[in-house]
């Protein structure tokens, strides 16, 4: 018969009455196998009803489910255009930006514009079109094929669904980045270049400028703009999220100690975070942003990749169809110990 696990479903015919006590099982042992809460299931993805909100209290799970969550998943695509159409709005200067102030003659505002290392057309691009390519080619290594559907279309379906995640994850980072930079209006490293303030060209010794207007005629007005939006990093938070969540995916999804893939995965995780370090790091070096622009930034993106796992129920497959046999019946014999602990013992 068919009995529940906490972290997948598994067919148990020798043993009885294990669905009677499946609740206070998977009680005392939820927390250790789950993270994250049931939202939705992929193809070749078992559901999660024993999550990490239901463990917490009943009404906690109520208020999650049928309040929040429904607000804030991928399934209402009218949420993501109302945040897309609030990015634009702040991007395009209809919804004004507040103006911090300066003070005169601010050394740490005084660097010249030289562009960016990593531009926002690369950023932009490898955050749109990197995961994409990277989740179809993961999924069609390890996703488990049998007879009713063919490898390619499980694996559209998988990576249809993990980018649909993905993307939503993104949107939420940038608009949380977008409200903040509109609502605190901290000049960057380099607002004098950008922006030449007029009260900067009358104002004395180290007086605080509240009220100013851009002047510079070298740079375009979203360049001028643009000067007094350094607080959070957006290159940061996007490119730290967009790391960290490929990291992760490849641990929960590719990797294995038994499995070829042992040493290709560190590899290909190392290289996503050092992605996500390099676009960070040289907003500091290019005088793009100050160091707690980037600290906040990254704060964000790992809060929003916190996000996006619990959305996505922490990549849960069923782990008994995916990777090699061998290891895959090692890993259940153990796990499988927890079961024979309570098994009455048997008159042969």
């Amino acid at each position: 018969m068919s009995v529940y696990r906490c972290y997948e479903s598994v067919e148990r015919r020798d043993v009885e009455s294990q669905a009677s006590s499946k609740t206070n099982f998977c009680t005392r042992h939820g927390l250790w196998w789950t993270f994250g809460s049931r939202l939705s299931t992929p193809a070749g993805r078992v559901e999660d009803d024993n999550s990490l909100v239901t463990l917490l209290s009943p009404n906690l799970n109520f208020l999650v489910h049928d309040i929040v969550f429904p607000l804030f998943t991928p399934s209402h695509p009218n949420l993501s255009s109302t945040v897309l159409a609030l990015i634009g709005l702040f991007e395009l200067g209809v919804i004004p930006n507040h103006k911090a102030g300066f003070y005169c003659n601010d050394p740490a505002l005084n660097f010249p514009f030289n562009g960016d290392t990593v531009t926002t057309e690369i950023l932009m691009s490898t955050l749109l079109a990197g995961p994409l390519v990277f989740f179809a080619i993961t999924e069609y290594i390890f996703v488990y094929v049998d007879y009713s559907e063919s490898r390619i279309r499980r694996t559209c379906k998988n990576t249809f669904y993990l980018y649909r995640t993905y993307i939503y994850g993104l949107i939420m980072n940038l608009s949380i980045v977008e409200v903040m930079k509109g609502i605190v209006g901290s000049p960057r490293p380099t607002f004098f270049d950008l922006c030449e303030p007029d009260a900067g060209k009358t104002c004395n010794g180290t007086e605080y400028v509240k009220d100013f207007k851009c002047t510079s005629t070298k740079y375009a007005s979203w360049y001028q703009m643009d000067s007094y939006r350094s607080f959070p990093s957006g290159h940061t938070s996007l490119s730290v999220y967009c790391g960290l969540f490929l990291a992760w995916y490849l641990q929960r999804r590719a990797f294995n100690w038994s499995h070829r893939s042992i040493f290709m995965v560190p590899m290909l995780q190392l290289l996503c975070i050092s992605y996500a370090a390099v676009c960070s790091l040289t907003r500091i070096t290019d005088h793009r942003h100050h160091w707690w622009d980037v600290l906040v930034g990254s704060i964000i993106g790992l809060a929003t990749v916190l996000y996006a796992v619990i959305i996505s129920s922490n990549f849960s497959y069923d782990h008994s169809k995916i990777g090699d046999l061998k290891s895959q019946e090692s890993r259940q014999t153990v796990r499988t110990l927890l079961y024979d602990e309570r098994r009455p013992a048997t008159v042969s």
